[in-house]
């Protein structure tokens, strides 16, 4: 009976070893299973790295701290409690570079647009930097879900109090507009998870009978389909962790990176099937 400590390192050089990695075939297709969830989540780190990493915060938007800062100093009458926002008397009203604006939706079509603009919704907010030279958008949007209470007209009654006033209020635009693009990329995960997984279970299933080639005119019979996709599975383990390990560093370039590498590994271990004399099966 082998230990968990020998399965262990066993799984650990499935990672590199193709050799090792046929012992895949003994393997439950529950663990398998879960082993594929992993993976998913492994090869989508990358992607959340890289949404993460290109935050456009309030210094990708010109003139939007100054904005507001007036706003502030005005006592924009508006606040967030409960994930929701509700205003007393604001339907446009300009402060700096921006229109402030409250409605009770967000509009689906953005497009139209052709002033720099801050859209307050009952659940959502938008921020949009036109340019002037070429008409060209700035976005960010997203919901108040991370917000805690945040009362706009209270906000300058801190800066006041505080060490130095500008700072004060630049930091609680920075915590609005941050939480902002959070709160989109968690809204995004709920799809982003689920449609990762399909995609690695389609490529799964799509390089998994690449291996049946290799009982074309053998003497016998040295893989079938079962063992082949678990095979495909274990050996997609060591280049997702990889991923995953250069997604923070290297968001844009690892996943390209997994796919030259697994594809890489499924070529060696494929030929490595096809030199066995005994079948896997």
């Amino acid at each position: 009976m082998r230990t968990v400590k020998e399965k262990l390192t066993t799984f650990i050089k499935m990672f590199y070893s193709n050799k090792t990695l046929l012992r895949a075939r003994k393997a439950s297709f529950f663990t398998a299973f879960l082993l594929l969830v992993v993976n998913a989540m492994l090869v989508t780190v990358p992607t959340v790295a890289g949404l993460v990493q290109g935050l456009e915060r309030g210094e990708e938007f010109d003139d939007i701290h100054a904005a507001f800062r007036e706003a502030y100093v005005d006592r924009l009458d508006c606040r967030i409690a409960d994930r929701e926002l509700t205003c007393d008397d604001l339907q446009k009203t300009t402060y700096g570079a921006y229109a402030f604006i409250h409605v009770e939706d967000v509009p689906e079509t953005l497009e139209d647009i052709e002033e720099s603009s801050v859209i307050l919704g009952r659940r959502h907010a938008v921020i949009i930097h036109v340019d002037e030279t070429d008409g060209s958008q700035r976005i960010l949007q997203g919901s108040y879900t991370l917000h805690g209470d945040l009362d706009f007209s209270r906000v300058q009654e801190g800066a006041v109090e505080a060490d130095d006033e500008r700072v004060y209020q630049d930091t609680v635009t920075d915590f609005f507009l941050d939480n902002l693009y959070y709160a989109n990329i968690a809204e995004g995960m709920l799809f982003l998870y689920p449609a990762q997984f399909f995609q690695t279970a389609l490529y799964v299933l799509l390089v998994s009978p690449f291996f049946l080639i290799t009982n074309f005119r053998a003497p016998v019979r040295k893989i079938d389909y079962a063992t082949a996709l678990k095979i495909t599975i274990f050996a997609m383990t060591g280049p997702a962790l990889l991923a995953a390990v250069l997604g923070w560093p290297l968001a844009g370039w690892a996943s390209l990176m997994f796919t030259i590498v697994y594809l890489l590994r499924i070529i060696a271990v494929y030929y490595r099937v096809n030199n066995l004399e005994e079948p896997l099966i």
